[in-house]
């Protein structure tokens, strides 16, 4: 079953921290988080994800929630920050297929299974 994860936006002035993860064989960057475990909420998940991949604690800034959500749609709106997306066109048939390379490592970014009209 897919899992849902959350991720932080870490930033410094201009820098945006990223942690290097590795899958499959290939190397690649991602904004620190993580898995929600059961019956944690959106918040803690990211706050324990966090810390586990830097150390740090980010509940000093969580006043700060909407300017961080602002400054990063700002950003995606702009292109300084893309979304990666892999796309696979099909019907509702393929969902199994596509569904697995999730756990095989066969995509990188959000995986959509783009449902073509019959």
């Amino acid at each position: 079953m897919p899992r849902l994860r959350v991720s932080a936006c870490i930033r410094d002035g201009d820098r945006i921290l990223l942690v290097e993860h590795e899958k499959a064989g290939r190397r690649y960057s991602l904004l620190p988080g993580g898995g929600v475990e059961a019956g944690e909420t959106l918040v803690a998940a990211v706050a324990r994800g966090v810390h586990e991949e830097t150390g740090f604690v980010v509940f000093d800034y969580a006043d700060r929630y909407a300017e961080g959500v602002s400054e990063l749609a700002a950003w995606l709106r702009s292109g300084e920050l893309r979304s990666r997306e892999d796309v696979v066109g099909g019907d509702i048939r393929r969902f199994p297929e596509v569904l697995l390379r999730l756990f095989e490592g066969g995509n990188t970014g959000k995986l959509i299974l783009a449902v073509e009209a019959e």
